[in-house]
């Protein structure tokens, strides 16, 4: 504009003036089409990090009167008080959970302190941890072995024991093992695990009843001050349904603590065992693992080679298992043929020895075409929208830590009507092939896993959590759902049941339309009955698109249930019946383990504190040299454009234009 236009009457420096004032915004402007971004870096001194995680059950509620409680939460703060300064104090609450929060009551209805430390390693793993001080009476009665949990933890462990450890006369039930089924007509053993201490030369009785109808009772003599025995009932399941149990082990006259002398069983008698055949192409632990978790619930398992399988009694099975079959030297079609003819639900293990070729002409909605043999490892990645059975209760994060299955690389095809349970996460991808799926057809029942390995999930879930629960009930319920055919049932009913004293009733139900869509249009009503006929009536609540009602705490006891609604003209109806076990974990041992503390400190370089030298604690951690801040930084990266200024100084320049050449007459 200014190097052409001769006509304009302005000066040639002006116009150089302006032109530079022009150039340096449009130039300016294009730059920042670009999206230019600023790297700053940031700093900071982090102190190091006191985690103070205080015993919240009842146990320490036993062990400390009114005044005495207080006075610890005094010392609390006083410690906090004093560490502030110098370190970041925070606060854990633990017991049955643990919780990001200051104690301040004695509540919870058990300890588990090997999930405070797997919380401390979780939440702390990438901070500044200096030390961990854990006020407990050493009780644990839940859980993983603390030691053991405690181990990842690098930081040091200082402890501060409360309670008495005096050892007094004292009888408790340690244990008891029994199934919780068995079947009519059988007799069920009950195995009791006596302790006795400070107790030597005494006599009491071991007491077995049902409805407070002593069905047997026998002497006990106390030989030594410790004492350990065991003892063995058989009882004969009469009738199928629920019975409740309650053991006795009569206290002695002067035994302060009788609350772990008795304990109370449920066992569920059923008609019939339900028959599980598992057929392997070759030995596999997946097979092993199967047999063990059927054989613990309902199920009579069997477990054979596939050349070594009667094919006349496969008929008489409730459920097959097929693992890496249909195989190239075994197509296993009569086994196939007959479960076909007999409508018997089918449960395919994807195994090294697969024949998928095979496989796809069973037309059981599930189709895979294998590359070159080749596979990969697959995670589980859980389909939120299934809904054929509920899972429990926080379990899908878990799903994400196990182990990965070996599964065929290739093209998947499912039908329509196949419901998939856990999708496939190859690395980081998370991909739409199943893992693990279902399927009616009109040839019949089917259910994939589409990998073997499974065997890993069942210990990495003992490794992680203790238990192996979830996985187990993965699995009984995947094979439930294929016996029960109830796919297209339009009401279902999750009631768990066995439940404690101190668990909360929690009920889920499905509603599902004509079109096999979940609805809550309709009210849903929940009635429960108790063992002296008293009612009590519920109605659900929404949760998304189910049903929750959360009836709260029952007294020990047998209870029956109906849950009922109605579509247009169409009433469901579920009933059902759970059993409800008096607990007192928190109970059943009074006398402090100082022991345990003292190794926890031992073994991560702390020291172990009576509740009594609590003030000295602050002193020893102040007196830590080796505990420092750490300066951090970080790199913080934003927009020019998001500058306002820029936007200023670019209308500045353009107005200076604009405004030079209206001042000296250019227009």
């Amino acid at each position: 504009m200014y190097y052409r236009n001769s006509r304009d009457e302005l000066t040639t420096t002006l116009k150089k003036w302006l032109f530079v004032l022009r150039a340096v915004a449009v130039s300016f402007i294009v730059f920042l089409l670009l999206g230019p971004m600023i790297k700053n870096a940031v700093y900071k001194n982090i102190k190091p990090v006191i985690s103070i995680a205080t015993d919240a059950s009842l146990s320490m509620n036993n062990a400390l009167n009114t005044e005495q409680q207080q006075q610890l939460f005094d010392e609390i703060k006083k410690l906090d008080e004093t560490l502030s300064s110098r370190f970041d104090v925070q606060y854990l609450t633990f017991g049955s959970t643990t919780l990001n929060q200051p104690c301040d009551s004695f509540y919870m209805p058990s300890t588990n302190m090997g999930n405070l430390f797997e919380t401390i390693d979780i939440q702390y793993k990438h901070s500044n941890l200096g030390a961990v001080v854990v006020i407990s009476d050493g009780i644990n009665n839940e859980g993983k072995d603390p030691i053991y949990a405690a181990m990842p933890i690098e930081a040091s462990i200082y402890t501060v024991g409360v309670g008495d450890t005096t050892q007094i006369m004292d009888l408790s039930i340690a244990n008891v093992v029994y199934n919780k089924t068995s079947y009519k007509g059988n007799y069920f053993p009950i195995q009791v695990m006596l302790q006795g201490q400070m107790a030597s030369g005494a006599k009491t009785n071991l007491v077995i009843k049902h409805n407070d109808r002593i069905l047997e009772e026998r002497p006990v003599n106390i030989s030594n001050n410790r004492f350990f025995q065991t003892q063995v009932f058989y009882i004969k399941a009469d009738s199928a349904g629920f019975y409740r149990y309650r053991l006795e082990f009569i206290p002695l006259d002067n035994e302060s603590n009788k609350h772990n002398n008795y304990k109370e069983l449920a066992i569920e008698v059923l008609d019939r065992k339900q028959k599980a055949l598992i057929v392997a192409g070759s030995p596999h632990p997946d097979v092993g693992m199967l047999r063990e978790i059927l054989e613990k619930s309902s199920f009579q398992a069997e477990s054979y080679m596939s050349n070594r399988v009667n094919q006349s009694s496969v008929k008489d099975y409730d459920i097959v298992i097929l693992h890496s079959l249909p195989s190239l030297r075994d197509q296993a079609d009569a086994i196939l043929k007959t479960c076909s003819e007999m409508r018997i639900p089918i449960l395919f293990i994807m195994g090294n020895n697969t024949n998928f070729a095979h496989f796809n002409t069973l037309q059981t909605g599930l189709a895979i075409t294998q590359q070159s043999n080749l596979k990969e490892h697959a995670q589980p990645v859980l389909n939120r929208s299934f809904s054929l059975f509920l899972q429990d209760n926080a379990v899908p994060d878990d799903y994400t830590q196990l182990p990965p299955l070996i599964v065929p690389f290739g093209e998947y095809k499912m039908a329509n009507s196949t419901s998939v349970l856990f999708y496939q996460k190859i690395g980081s991808i998370e991909t739409n092939y199943p893992l693990i799926a279902f399927n009616n057809t009109l040839t019949g029942r089917y259910g994939f896993i589409c990998g073997e390995g499974i065997w890993r999930w069942r210990l990495d879930a003992a490794r992680r959590t203790g238990h192996s629960r979830y996985v187990e009930n993965l699995i009984t319920k995947s094979i439930q759902l294929l016996i029960s055919d109830d796919k297209n049932k339009r009401f279902k009913v999750y009631c768990e049941k066995e439940f404690t004293s101190y668990d909360r009733v929690i009920v889920r139900a499905e509603l599902f339309n004509q079109a096999q869509e979940l609805t809550t249009e309709e009210e849903v009503s929940f009635t429960v009955r108790d063992e002296q006929g008293n009612e009590y009536l519920y109605t659900f609540g929404i949760e998304r698109n189910n049903y929750k009602l959360d009836a709260g705490n029952f007294p020990s006891g047998v209870y029956q249930w109906k849950a009922s609604t109605k579509i247009g003209m169409e009433t469901f109806i579920e009933k059902g019946t759970f059993t409800v076990l008096s607990s007192d974990l928190e109970l059943e041992q009074t006398t402090a383990n100082y022991r345990l503390l003292m190794n926890l400190s031992e073994l991560h370089d702390g020291q172990f504190f009576p509740l009594s030298d609590i003030n000295q604690l602050a002193n020893v951690l102040q007196q830590r040299t080796d505990l420092k801040p750490v300066r951090m930084s970080a790199m913080d990266y934003f927009s020019l454009v998001n500058l306002a200024w820029i936007l200023f100084v670019l209308l500045l320049m353009l107005f200076a234009e604009w405004f030079l050449r209206k001042f000296f007459g250019s227009y």
